[in-house]
């Protein structure tokens, strides 16, 4: 059961240093789960942000267990205690086909939600787990308001 009366805040982390999010293996390059905190100079975004919401009323601040979502989290939150949720973290982007361009690889991936790298996830793979993780925290704040840090996907 969804509550209408339940409010979520949806953001994305603040910006990186996208050069840093790819790992390279022996056998090509794992996009995604790389470690990567916020650009520095981003921060005064993220602190002009949380007073234009006006996020003093939140009850629970979710975010993924990156860096950059929980640091981002606690800006926004004015250091509120954070809930961690794997189920929010970065899409597991595996070994790309070289072969393939950014874009049909954007293409196949929204016209087809099973597909997927080697050692990747799917876009029907992440939904289901991000749509998972959303519903419970509706559960969790029946008529509240509650602030969630993700990624982009």
């Amino acid at each position: 059961m969804i509550y209408l009366s339940t409010i979520i805040y949806l953001v994305r982390h603040g910006k990186t240093d996208k050069s840093k999010l790819i790992d390279v293996k022996d056998d090509g390059e794992l996009i995604g789960h790389t470690e990567v905190d916020l650009d520095e100079n981003f921060i005064p975004e993220i602190k002009d942000l949380s007073k234009r919401l006006e996020l003093d009323r939140i009850k629970n601040v979710y975010s993924s267990n990156y860096i950059r979502t929980k640091r981002t989290a606690q800006i926004l939150s004015n250091n509120k205690e954070i809930k961690t949720d794997k189920r929010l973290g970065e899409r597991k982007g595996g070994i790309p086909n070289v072969e393939m361009t950014k874009e049909e690889f954007y293409k196949k991936q929204f016209d087809d939600p099973t597909f997927k790298f080697p050692e990747g996830e799917s876009s029907g793979e992440i939904m289901k787990r991000t749509k998972d993780a959303i519903i419970d925290i509706l559960k969790e704040n029946k008529n509240e308001e509650a602030l969630v840090v993700s990624h982009g996907f």
